[in-house]
Formats: C-alpha cells, sequence, structure tokens
C-alpha cells in the first residue's frame, strides 16, 4: 500500500492461480484496500481488457502465463510488480514466461520477489532472479553456468560448484533470513 500511497504507482502481483484468491482476501483483510481497488485477472480477454482500463483498480493478481502474456497491457499507472512464490514462476531461464518476465523487467523498475526456495535443487534456478535483480553479476547465463555447472565430457551438468559465491550474491540482492551453505550437488 505503501507504493500506493506515497509515489501514486498501482501494482500488479503475481503468483500461481491457487493464490489468487487468498491473496486477494488477504490484501482487503490486511492492505486496506477495499473490494473493488483489487481484479483477478483470470478471465475472458475482454474481461481483462476491462479490468486493465479501469482507473478504480489499484492491484492486479494474476498468474505468470497470464503476465507474461499480458505485462504490455498493464496501464501506465502500474509501476511496481511483486511475485509471490516466485520458485514457481521464473526459475527458468529457457522458458518463454521467464523470457517474457525479463522483458517486463526494462519497463517495470520496482520488483519484489517473495520467495522462501530462490535457490530450487539446481543453481540454475536462481539465475532468473539475479538476472533480473543485478544482470551485471553473471552478464549471461552462459557466464553463470561456466561459473557454477560441473560438466561431464559429453557436456551435460552433473553436479553444481561454488556455492559459497552463489550463497554470497543471494545474501547480497535479497533481505529475510540467511542463505543456507551451498556447498557441490548434483543436479535434480
Amino acid at each position: 500500500r505503501s507504493q500506493l500511497d506515497c509515489f501514486h504507482e498501482c501494482s500488479c502481483w503475481i503468483m500461481p492461480s491457487s493464490l489468487l484468491t487468498k491473496n486477494r482476501d488477504d490484501l482487503i483483510r490486511f492492505g486496506d484496500y477495499k473490494e473493488e481497488e483489487l481484479a483477478i485477472c483470470n478471465g475472458t480477454p475482454i474481461k481483462r481488457r476491462k479490468q486493465y482500463e479501469d482507473s478504480k483498480i489499484k492491484v492486479y493478481l494474476m498468474s505468470g502465463d497470464c503476465f507474461a502474456k499480458e505485462w504490455e497491457l498493464l496501464p501506465k499507472r502500474v509501476g511496481v510488480l511483486v511475485f509471490d512464490e516466485w520458485h514457481l514462476i521464473g526459475s527458468t531461464h529457457d522458458s518463454q514466461r521467464t523470457q517474457s518476465i525479463y522483458r517486463a523487467s526494462r519497463r517495470f523498475k520496482k520488483i519484489k520477489m517473495l520467495t522462501a526456495t530462490i535457490c530450487r535443487g539446481r543453481y540454475s534456478s536462481a539465475y532468473p532472479a539475479i538476472a533480473i535483480i543485478e544482470p551485471r553479476y553473471f552478464c549471461t547465463y552462459q557466464n553463470f553456468l561456466h561459473y557454477f555447472a560441473v560438466y561431464n565430457r559429453w557436456n551435460q551438468i552433473v553436479a553444481w560448484r561454488n556455492g559459497e559465491k552463489l550463497a554470497a550474491v543471494l545474501e547480497r540482492v535479497s533481505s529475510g533470513l540467511k542463505s543456507p551453505d551451498l556447498k557441490l550437488m548434483a543436479p535434480d
């Protein structure tokens, strides 16, 4: 609510579909929003376009797939993105959804990722978040893999290394609990 009150910027909350209703109810209960100020964007394309044009709406709640397909349709007054359960939305660099989120991150400069599991087994699952938060750490996905992945002679990733470096990067770019020790791991 502070972004709306201080900067007059609306927000878009992106999450798994199963959390849409729960998060809307929580925003009403704990965020001081009225029901008409929130929109769950999960109907027909015509219904969603009407929601995007409605100036009363302050928070748009949508699934990761809906956001990936329609973020360009969001009104200019939306300046904040909040990803709930980021690890379920953007943990695979090559997916179409993550590639769309990369493009969206050029428009939206205020992005918050809520998750307890930024590194989901494979170290590469942390790359999309790091690339959005501070792309200069690794510059490219290939640089990230060269630093952290252990390859076999068939160029397949068989383990992960340099976990302490990844933990240090995650600690610098995140808030909350300290990252656990990351050691040499075999991929999932």
